[in-house]
């Protein structure tokens, strides 16, 4: 229940889950934590502030015992319980909370132009040593990608053991060095047990991330089942290096670099997911349901059934509120697409009519794929110097490359064809904007660049393929030409 009441500027939001919603807090319980801040000329809001739990397939706004928050000054205040110390979001900016904590946050714009936005968030309080998380330890220890050691393509088994050594290696340098840097610290022990089990989480991710793209090893049963559980005894952090490491981990139960979204496939991650705690098992079936209702290209009964199956096995009533949309959805998305691609139109460079349709058949046989782009889009062309290079890389093999523009002005995507260099591929721009929110709301793309794969029948075998740059569409290409 929500009740708001003005007195000249003021204004108060009291939210209450207490028998007494009209109860101000005046005695501090150990589990509250109160939060102060001052959000005049920040951009936000009072209601909802941005204060938010990250959530394994999502960010949830805290619920708040009181808010009050004066309009003129742009003072805030809010207090909330916390039964256990917790990673927490404050303005998108991860601060580590623990109950009793007294916090307060001061919001600084440190540059805001046409092109570039770039904030801060000052964490003082009762525990203010822990809430350097994201200043410090991740900055500090963290910036591990600049420092990691590297391994080139192609990747060998003998390139990816080395990998892992030299990973581990660094990974206990860093330890090492964080648990010197705690000593005599005013750390909570939380906070340090809490760091200690991301600084694993990060060094899994980027192992099995490695191994993702490298069909030639696979972990063994003893070393996945090690890495396992210890990500469950993790799994309390809920970072994003968690549950990218966990997923991960996850898929390669698959046995493959890439999905084609097959019944097979789906089954093996169905009886994996079954393998974890119900909390974890949860998120896995929700994760792996929604993946491939986004990218499946048609979901025949068989699939559907066990889609279903999953949906049963959930307990989550949050990850099922999560799924109504896909679920929902899943209709839609029966055998192929629905709509006929004799009706999407496209011109040519020498304007020239055409359908998607047409471009299609023209090119059965061979392997195809497809790039949704435009001249305004900066990633767009970015991926066209990569897209040059897997041209020359396979020039002698079935793929075809095609490109559709969704250039309104036909002198600015010719330019842009010139200027990048891309006459190597069927270039092509829609006639009508119209036709292409069609295909966007079938293919449920919402950003370009967007890619597709087609298959030698003219299906469409992968949707939201590998970009160019992505090491992983080259594997992705090579396997559908030998198969």
């Amino acid at each position: 229940m929500i009740l708001k009441l003005q007195v000249t500027s003021l204004v108060w939001f009291l939210f209450s889950w207490h028998s007494n919603i009209f109860a101000r807090p005046s005695i501090k319980n150990p589990h509250q934590v109160i939060i102060t801040a001052n959000l005049k000329g920040t951009g936000f809001s009072a209601v909802p502030v941005d204060i938010l739990i990250p959530d394994f397939l999502d960010k949830k706004p805290q619920e708040f015992d009181f808010i009050l928050y004066d309009s003129t000054t742009g003072n805030f205040k809010a207090i909330f319980t916390l039964t256990e110390p917790r990673l927490m979001l404050f303005f998108l900016k991860e601060v580590y909370v623990t109950p009793g904590d007294s916090i307060n946050l001061k919001y600084i714009v440190l540059e805001n132009t046409d092109k570039i936005y770039k904030d801060t968030v000052i964490v003082s309080g009762s525990n203010k040593t822990n809430y350097q998380y994201y200043t410090i330890f991740r900055n500090e220890y963290m910036g591990l990608s600049k420092n990691f050691p590297t391994s080139t393509l192609p990747y060998t088994k003998n390139k990816i053991i080395k990998y892992r050594d030299d990973l581990t290696v660094y990974y206990n340098k860093i330890k090492e060095q964080f648990v010197l840097s705690l000593k005599g610290s005013q750390y909570t022990n939380s906070y340090k047990k809490y760091v200690l089990n991301d600084l694993y989480n990060y060094w899994a991710n980027n192992y099995l991330d490695r191994l993702s793209t490298a069909d030639i090893y696979n972990l063994s049963p003893n070393e996945r089942e090690q890495i396992k559980q210890k990500l469950i005894a993790n799994a309390d952090t809920g970072s994003y290096a968690f549950l990218s490491a966990l997923l991960k981990l996850h898929r390669m139960s698959m046995n493959g670099i890439e999905k084609t979204y097959n019944l097979k496939e789906y089954q093996a991650l169905q009886r994996d997911a079954l393998k974890y705690p119900p909390h974890l098992k949860d998120y896995l079936l929700t994760a792996d349901i929604i993946d491939f209702v986004k990218n499946k290209r048609g979901i025949n009964n068989e699939l559907m059934l066990a889609l279903n199956t999953s949906y049963k096995l959930i307990n989550s009533p949050k990850y099922k509120q999560k799924l109504f949309y896909y679920k929902q959805s899943l209709a839609d998305t029966i055998e192929k697409i629905s709509i006929k691609l004799d009706t999407i139109q496209l011109v040519d460079l020498n304007n020239n009519l055409t359908t998607l349709g047409k471009v299609i058949s023209n090119n059965i046989n061979n392997i195809v794929y497809i790039d949704f782009w435009a001249s305004w889009c900066i990633p767009c062309r970015k991926e066209m110097q990569p897209l040059k290079n897997l041209y020359v890389a396979n020039e002698n093999k079935k793929i075809k490359y095609i490109q559709i523009s969704l250039d309104t002005d036909s002198n600015r995507w010719k330019k842009a064809v010139i200027s990048d260099g891309i006459k190597f591929s069927e270039n092509y721009r829609f006639i009508n904007l119209e036709d292409s929110r069609k295909f966007d709301n079938e293919l449920n793309y919402m950003v370009i660049p967007y890619y597709l794969l087609i298959d030698i029948n003219g299906n469409i075998e992968l949707r939201n393929a590998p970009r160019p740059s992505d090491p992983k569409l080259k594997l992705l290409l090579d396997k559908a030409i030998a198969n």
